[in-house]
């Protein structure tokens, strides 16, 4: 219940503490879960981008089906998200959704050219976890975004000359 009130809290520190504990003790079976949709809602909209990190984080760590179903419409919004932080989350935060709830996967496979075509490497490496296990539960839709491959290669080119040129 201490992981329940500190949700509640507007500091990001006590928000955040109230994540982590959540994503340590609790397990897909805690009842404690259910009393967390709202705030982990209010959360996802918020305009301070760390407190929607954290919220997302959680919702990959330790979300139930019912979560998913729950808060599965605000995740959708943050996949079309400006800030690649948090675009990169949402994308993770997806890829646990769908494994969860299988019949939410179309709504999540229609955004994965949103993260095709971005040029962020952390975005697009996050975009192709969530193709993965779109492709995984739905062969049909590789058809798609077979379009996309260039794109693809193009800038994984560029991460691999980037290595190269460490190493």
């Amino acid at each position: 219940m201490t992981c329940v009130n500190l949700l509640q809290s507007t500091k990001f520190t006590e928000k955040r503490i109230a994540y982590m504990a959540l994503c340590i003790l609790m397990d897909e079976k805690s009842e404690v879960l259910l009393l967390t949709s709202n705030s982990i809602k209010k959360d996802l909209i918020s305009s301070n981008h760390f407190i929607v990190s954290v919220a997302l984080n959680t919702i990959g760590e330790v979300c139930t089906p019912d979560l998913c179903r729950d808060l599965s419409m605000e995740v959708i919004k943050l996949m079309t998200s400006t800030n690649q932080y948090i675009k990169r989350k949402a994308a993770l935060a997806a890829t646990r959704i769908i494994k969860r709830c299988p019949d939410l996967l179309e709504s999540y496979a229609d955004k994965l050219g949103y993260y095709f075509d971005d040029k962020n490497h952390g975005v697009l490496l996050a975009g192709l976890s969530l193709a993965i296990q779109v492709f995984k539960q739905d062969s049909s839709w590789v058809d798609k975004y077979r379009k996309h491959i260039g794109t693809i290669v193009y800038n994984y080119i560029d991460i691999y000359i980037i290595i190269y040129l460490l190493i």
